[in-house]
């Protein structure tokens, strides 16, 4: 994505919309003509692991959201119980 300031010229290239083996990264965008332009990023793996664990993490941050949108929601779980936590699904507001 490119810097833009407004949700409708967010212009999602190819490259952005899927993962290095090709799976679809982009579950979901309201598009370019929504003024309150949603895009939810994950892959059908992570809905997956998301529906595997019984825990979620959810978060949601202002300071690193990439202009021009408001917010990055990120829903989170620990595989495993390890001690890393995994962002699996991501969605910018």
């Amino acid at each position: 994505m490119t810097k833009n300031k407004k949700l409708s010229e967010v212009e999602l290239n190819d490259k952005y919309k899927y993962t290095k083996s090709g799976k679809l990264f982009v579950l979901f965008d309201t598009g370019a003509d929504d003024p309150n332009r949603i895009i939810i990023l994950g892959t059908e793996d992570n809905i997956r692991l998301l529906n595997s664990e019984i825990i979620w993490f959810i978060d949601g941050t202002f300071e690193v959201s990439p202009q021009p949108f408001k917010q990055l929601f990120s829903v989170n779980v620990n595989k495993n119980n390890r001690k890393i936590i995994f962002s699996v699904i991501m969605k910018l507001l």
